[in-house]
């Protein structure tokens, strides 16, 4: 029986995987380059070509339901005037949540966006972002404790915050919180879009060599996101599929306040 590769990639609950045929040295010229074909459709499924593929998958790694989504805004007092100055008040706010939860244990893990260039005839944008338009703002996910909320109106006295938990179901996955949060262009070419905070959980990738007649089926009760169904052609077959592994979701901490707060946050004193 003939060989095929499997390649797996795992990141917290969520699973990409192919399979795609493996070259054989008594090919002809056209069987060769006919599995060559299959091998690139499967690859580019796998492959993270944009920013937000990369950020789905380190998202996943390392954020569950029941963490944070914010955005932060800044008052008129506050506006900076350049994403220098914004990233000074991002790790001021860092700073003071860490200094908050250091004394308990508590870890702080976060991936942010800093924005300020909405297209206003976008209809994903929300009214609160439109309010931004020009504005400097700061989008984020960050990892619950229990005690947040109070926690965050603390350390941020730069303007409004805007707070909900983060869900996982059919319409609300880590691929649309990461095409949200790479919607708006960098400001220069090759600008790293978003920033993550150190030590974060990475994928693991591994690759095996397994029977030609093995194909891909996700485990019972996965969320299945994408399944190409087995891709046959005279030169072999190709199989892709990604899904989510609700057995490997564990929630955050539960917080003590009511979600969809919208906070607003006075001066420090």
């Amino acid at each position: 029986m003939g060989k095929q590769r499997k390649k797996t990639i795992v990141a917290g609950p969520l699973v990409y995987e192919s399979i795609y045929p493996l070259p054989n040295p008594r090919d002809s010229r056209a069987v060769r380059q006919g599995k060559k074909n299959l091998t690139s459709a499967a690859q580019q499924r796998m492959n993270q070509k944009y920013q937000w593929q990369n950020l789905e998958l380190l998202m996943a790694c390392n954020f569950r339901p029941g963490d944070i989504v914010l955005t932060l805004t800044f008052d008129d007092a506050n506006l900076p005037d350049s994403r220098a100055a914004v990233m000074g008040c991002v790790r001021q706010f860092f700073k003071r949540l860490r200094a908050m939860r250091s004394p308990l244990g508590d870890t702080l893990k976060y991936i942010y966006v800093i924005e300020h260039n909405h297209c206003r005839d976008d209809p994903t944008f929300t009214p609160v972002e439109l309010a931004q338009q020009g504005r400097y703002h700061v989008h984020m996910i960050l990892n619950a404790t229990g005690r947040d909320f109070d926690d965050i109106k603390a350390c941020w006295d730069f303007g409004l915050i805007e707070a909900h938990l983060f869900e996982l179901n059919r319409e609300r996955t880590y691929e649309s919180l990461a095409r949200y949060l790479c919607k708006e262009l960098p400001d220069y070419v090759g600008a790293r879009k978003y920033i993550p905070s150190r030590g974060l959980a990475k994928p693991e990738t591994d690759c095996q060599i397994v029977d030609s007649g093995e194909t891909l089926t996700p485990p019972k009760g996965a969320m299945v996101y994408d399944n190409t169904g087995v891709v046959r052609t005279e030169y072999g077959k190709y199989q892709y599929v990604k899904y989510l592994w609700p057995k490997l979701v564990e929630r955050a901490p539960r917080r003590r306040k009511k979600k969809g707060r919208r906070l607003r946050s006075g001066k420090r004193t």
